[in-house]
């Protein structure tokens, strides 16, 4: 009597299929979901199963249990990276803020031109040489020029800001806000300007008045 082979979707769908340890391919499986590269419809084809196989395994608590695991053991060696590390971090910042540095003390030297003239700010280490073509046609020619290296120090700021935020200590700086704080304050309308003048303005009377009773009591008393 002829034999079938069962398929590959022929997976046992029993209640005891959970209980039972993942196989090489299920193991294989996991490591493909977990990764997240790829569709279930790949992943299926990559191990050699059908989706609706891959779909019942994905419903296996002992899968379920795999794929956290898994997780969670990738995330521990990430965190284990160097670059995840906060002081490793700092400490890279560090170094590179240090070497901007080198380079504006190498500069310092640069206070004079090729041709002897003074370079006002040379002495800094704040300029860097650069050339710009003036004019046209035959008259075309390059001329150097010294300018505030303004990429090199937004960089040191970028490094020092997030340094900053690594170590805590740095703030962001709110916008003003209305009274109640719900919005951003955009400034008073027309209608809010005239009546915060008149109570201004209505308490500057009230005290007028009030000081002017006080002193026509006081000139009262001394009249007698």
């Amino acid at each position: 009597m002829a034999q079938t082979t069962p398929s590959l979707d022929d997976d046992d769908e029993s209640s005891d299929a959970d209980a039972k340890p993942l196989t090489e391919t299920q193991l294989k499986a996991v490591a493909l979901v977990v990764a997240d590269d790829l569709s279930d419809e790949d992943i299926a084809k990559a191990v050699g199963v059908g989706r609706s196989t891959l779909a019942r395994w994905k419903k296996y608590e002992s899968f379920k249990a795999a794929c956290a695991k898994t997780i969670e053991e990738s995330e521990k060696t990430i965190l284990n990276v160097p670059i995840a590390q906060r002081r490793r971090r700092v400490d890279a910042l560090q170094d590179r803020w240090r070497k901007m540095k080198r380079v504006i003390e190498a500069r310092t030297v640069m206070a004079t031109d090729d041709e002897g003239r003074v370079i006002p700010g040379g002495d800094t280490g704040l300029l860097v040489k650069q050339y710009r073509g003036i004019g046209h046609g035959e008259s075309f020619t390059m001329v150097e020029e010294y300018a505030v290296d303004t990429g090199l120090l937004r960089e040191m700021r970028e490094l020092e800001k997030q340094a900053a935020q690594e170590v805590g200590q740095w703030i962001d700086k709110l916008a003003p806000v209305n009274p109640d704080g719900t919005a951003e304050f955009t400034g008073l309308t027309k209608d809010e300007r005239v009546a915060g003048l008149a109570a201004i303005l209505g308490v500057g009377v009230a005290r007028l008045a009030e000081e002017k009773q006080t002193h026509g009591d006081d000139s009262g008393e001394q009249r007698d």
